[in-house]
């Protein structure tokens, strides 16, 4: 028998600040407080792989077809990174090097264009398959700590300190609605 569920009917080991479900909601990633990542099976928790690469990373999310994790650490200039694991080996793909500390991180619907938003107020668009930087643009709102692709992934939906909501171009990096 695995683990059990994070907030399940027995305390289990802490992990770091988030997790994420793939798409069918039969697994789930965590971060691990010592660095590294761990998938497991739902309902019962079983860890599935573990990658103790990268540090303590803040933010995980399965791509739209669950081929992919991407996961993000933003301790420090120094130690910024962005991971793309393979789904379920959780073997290291590819790793991004941004131009500042990563705040979010978000997916295209086709599941190989990553978005970054910047603590410096950018945000960056990579291709996985290729591994290019496909974009970089000034993100209209101050430290964007939230991220989404919408609408087909035709825009990305940008939100930061205040509530308002940004709607910005991929392609172009320019605002086409704000809310």
């Amino acid at each position: 028998r695995g683990r059990p569920n994070p907030g399940g009917d027995y305390h289990t080991a802490f992990f770091n600040d988030d997790f994420d479900f793939s798409p069918d909601g039969r697994q789930f990633v965590v971060g691990l407080p010592g660095g590294g990542v761990s998938l497991h099976r739902l309902p019962e928790g079983t860890e599935l792989a573990r990658n103790p690469a990268g540090g303590e990373f803040h933010r995980v999310r399965f791509s739209p077809d669950g081929r992919w994790i991407a996961a993000s650490i933003a301790a420090n200039a120094e130690s910024r990174a962005v991971w793309v694991f393979a789904a379920p080996s959780l073997k290291l793909e590819r790793k991004f090097t941004p131009g500042s500390e990563p705040n979010a991180i978000a997916w295209s619907a086709d599941g190989d264009t990553l978005a970054v938003a910047l603590a410096d107020n950018t945000v960056e668009l990579h291709a996985v398959s290729s591994g290019r930087l496909l974009n970089r643009f000034h993100a209209p709102v101050r430290s964007p700590s939230e991220l989404w692709f919408v609408a087909q992934s035709r825009l990305l939906a940008l939100r930061g300190g205040p509530s308002t909501l940004f709607f910005v171009s991929p392609v172009h990096g320019r605002e086409e609605l704000v809310l």
